[in-house]
């Protein structure tokens, strides 16, 4: 049976549209021209959505997974059926502010149904962007997620996630206050084993959101004698299939490819990318993670005693889209569940 996948997330791309949009944000003069764009919130949107928090993995066996069918793979798993789970998020970026995402999670199972409660909160430092030409901006987010999972069979199971509340902001105090909320937001998937011996795996997930944008830009930006509001709306549709392999007991190779387009008021996107990683159980209780994908290389650890789990990672490399905004930037998480 295939043990706990750890494989770090490489996060969506934005075109690079947004540079431009975000230069004539900080210009007065193009400001006082009106060219400025109701995209800027997908800046933090991008760094702070839960969908963005998961690993790209569409056959991971973990609570927090990309694949909402992967929930029950992962209460097979275990075999206790409650769990609490807290995560800690920490993106630091070398030019712009740090991001730091809070995650509490709450699973149960009633019947024959996985199902799975988060609740995400981020803030950030206030620092001056990349071209923002010292302007300090900051960044806000909380989202709530449900997810339900079940086995329909022996070998396959399925799942849906709903986030009802999603939303983000950047801010400059008094001058430009930008917020990203959705108004739609859900993922679908499913995982099958291909043989008897459960050692293969093949995993879809689909996701879809559709929200809308609001900036407010202060006249001492501008200079002109009113605020300028802006508004506009966004689009997300994410596709991710895998396929993991676990050639013996405690080692898991696992292959991923990521399909997603974003599109905004002026921001069209078409990212995809593909994904690789290495798991090996080092003792039944504890696991080391290596992968690969979008430029970036993630490191992963996992120990689990009497119902007990501490996991954490460090990825030298993420959210590389923003770099033209923020720089380079790297992530490390942790993370502690206790089952029932």
């Amino acid at each position: 049976m295939l043990y706990l996948d750890l494989e770090f997330s490489k996060e969506n791309q934005m075109t690079r549209t947004l540079l431009f949009v975000f230069l004539s944000l900080c210009s007065i003069a193009a400001c006082a021209q009106g060219i400025v764009s109701a995209d800027i919130p997908l800046l933090p949107e991008t760094i702070v959505t839960p969908t963005n928090q998961y690993f790209v993995s569409a056959t991971s066996a973990t609570y927090l997974s990309l694949n909402p069918a992967g929930l029950t793979l992962a209460q097979e798993l275990v075999k206790d059926h409650s769990a609490a789970e807290y995560d800690y998020i920490s993106v630091n970026p070398s030019d712009g502010p740090t991001v730091s995402t809070q995650i509490l999670t709450g699973i149960t199972r009633i019947g024959s149904v996985d199902l799975r409660l988060s609740k995400y909160s981020a803030n950030s430092s206030s620092q001056p962007l990349l071209a923002s030409e010292g302007l300090p901006f900051r960044f806000t987010g909380r989202a709530l997620e449900i997810v339900a999972s079940k086995m329909v069979d022996s070998k396959t199971s399925v799942g849906v996630a709903i986030i009802p509340e999603d939303e983000s902001s950047i801010i400059s105090s008094g001058l430009v206050d930008g917020k990203a909320e959705s108004n739609l937001q859900f993922r679908a998937g499913f995982n099958r084993y291909l043989n008897e011996d459960k050692n293969l795996m093949i995993g879809v997930t689909c996701g879809y959101e559709d929200g809308k944008t609001r900036t407010v830009v202060s006249p001492l930006i501008t200079g002109l004698p009113e605020d300028i509001v802006l508004e506009g709306k966004y689009r997300v549709n994410t596709y991710v299939g895998g396929l993991a392999y676990q050639p013996r007991l405690g080692t898991i190779i696992e292959a991923n490819y990521l399909y997603q387009q974003t599109c905004g008021e002026e921001t069209k996107d078409l990212s995809n990318f593909a994904s690789c990683s290495l798991t090996q159980f080092i003792t039944p209780k504890a696991a080391l993670n290596a992968a690969y994908g979008n430029n970036g290389l993630a490191l992963c650890g996992y120990y689990s005693d009497h119902g007990w789990t501490l996991s954490g990672g460090y990825t030298n490399r993420t959210f590389t889209s923003t770099e033209p905004f923020i720089g380079k930037s790297s992530l490390y998480w942790g993370a502690l569940s206790k089952a029932f």
